[in-house]
């Protein structure tokens, strides 16, 4: 007697908590007849970071604040924080801002982008000279041109200023330059931190993010000071590199599912040609890996990097299996064709687990 082909297991749908920091929830697409992978929505790519440092260098730098001047704060803040890790694995640059609002030489790019530049930006902070009013708006619209134009690397600008600036409606004037210039096309995160304490100045950096589309941190003791710069310079990478992790894997989920459906068609034609194009979604997945593992400085980092590469390995080996079982099908082999759907399901467990830890992770993350 003829053994049946055995059937892909099927699933009810799944749903995982989505995250604080916009992670997509995780759900399994449910395809007829078979499990498929998790299915994510798609998220931006990254591959490397560049972070331009945005620093008030006005006269209200000499504020106290907590036994400290503000600017003393700050150089201490970056004693810590800016790590030989993060100026090996990132391009960092530094710019200046204070003086008078109203004149075009408020505002100085100090040291340009490139790594391994933590010493010279941890000097030029401790030298830092300070003058005039904090024209922050002329500040933020000059770092935008600062970056360079590759499409793959995320650019981030972290403003850390001792007010909300001296330009007034510096919201509208911010909005309305950059879209001026064009720069509102080009992917810019922007992080703004308020160093002090009161309610109406901080207020005025939550309207420029807002503007912007960045986001506001207030930072009224030292230590939300660093709390807000490892979450700017730290945390938010890794954030990133899980999002694009999860939109690349993605992609190669979508083929694998599209080649399971083919190949349960006996469209073994498509079947092959969404396994190729799987491959070679696949292979982009190594450059941002590398990038990922340069993150390993916490153990959720590191915790989250190996989940992440687990999943790239399953992948590798569903991709392999399904290769196998093209044949396997084509020429009525049932019992290795069944045994090779039980090693499929069992990789699916095991990935859709792996999903569910992650996601998990990067809501601990999120809350560092």
């Amino acid at each position: 007697m003829k053994k049946e082909k055995q059937t892909f297991d099927a699933r009810p749908w799944f749903k995982s908590t989505q995250a604080v920091v916009a992670l997509a929830g995780a759900t399994i697409a449910l395809v007829t007849g078979a499990i498929a992978l998790i299915r994510l929505f798609p998220l931006a790519q990254k591959v490397y970071e560049n972070i331009e440092i945005v620093v008030d260098a006005s006269e209200g730098m000499r504020e106290p604040f907590h036994g400290k001047t503000k600017q003393e704060t700050i150089r201490a803040a970056f004693e810590e924080i800016l790590s030989k890790q993060t100026a090996d694995r990132d391009n960092l640059a530094l710019r200046r801002y204070g003086g008078n609002c109203t004149t075009g030489n408020n505002t100085r790019l100090l040291v340009g982008f490139g790594r391994h530049n933590q010493d010279r930006i941890r000097n030029l902070l401790r030298d830092l000279k300070l003058a005039g009013q904090a024209p922050l708006a002329s500040a933020v619209v000059k770092a935008t041109g600062d970056f360079p134009r590759a499409v793959d690397i995320d650019k981030r600008i972290i403003v850390i200023a001792g007010d909300g600036g001296c330009e007034p409606n510096a919201d509208k004037y911010i909005r309305d330059r950059l879209t001026s210039s064009g720069a509102s096309k080009i992917k810019l995160d922007f992080h703004f931190i308020y160093l002090g304490e009161s309610a109406e100045q901080f207020k005025k950096l939550q309207d420029i993010a807002s503007a912007t589309g960045g986001m506001a941190l207030p930072a009224d003791t030292p230590e939300r000071l660093r709390a807000a710069l490892v979450r700017t310079i730290e945390v938010e990478p890794v954030l990133g590199d899980i999002r694009s992790s999860t939109e690349i894997l993605n992609a190669v989920t979508e083929r694998t599912n599209s080649a399971v459906e083919a190949l349960e068609r006996k469209d073994y034609p498509g079947a092959e040609d969404n396994l190729k194009a799987a491959r070679h979604e696949f292979e982009r997945t190594e450059l941002l890996f590398q990038d990922f593992r340069k993150r390993e400085s916490r153990d959720l980092f590191k915790a989250a990097q190996q989940i992440a590469s687990d999943n790239r390995d399953l992948q590798k080996r569903i991709l392999a299996l399904s290769q196998e079982m093209i044949p396997q099908a084509q020429h009525d082999q049932t019992e290795s064709y069944n045994k090779s759907v039980n090693d499929y399901n069992a990789i699916i467990n095991a990935y859709n687990s792996n999903v569910r830890k992650l996601d998990e992770l990067a809501r601990k993350i999120a809350h560092e």
